[in-house]
C-alpha cells in the first residue's frame, strides 16, 4: 500500500494515481514471473495467464 498526500496534487496527478492498468499492461515482477513459469511451463504475460485459467476451465470446468 502506498500513502500518497494528495493535498499538493492537481486533479490529473490524483486521477493518473487512481487509475489501475488493465491486464495487458501489468509487468510481472521477477518472483510472480517464477511462479508462472513453474505452475504453467511457460513465461507468459498477466494477460496470457488469465487467458489460459479462463480457456482451462471453459474446457475442464472448475
Amino acid at each position: 500500500m502506498k500513502t500518497v498526500f494528495t493535498k499538493e496534487l492537481s486533479a490529473a496527478n490524483i486521477a493518473a494515481l487512481l487509475k489501475k492498468p488493465a491486464f495487458d499492461e501489468v509487468t510481472l515482477g521477477p518472483g510472480a514471473r517464477a511462479s508462472v513459469k513453474k505452475n504453467f511451463g511457460a513465461d507468459l504475460t498477466a494477460a496470457q495467464v488469465v487467458h489460459k485459467i479462463v480457456e482451462d476451465i471453459r474446457r475442464d470446468g472448475d
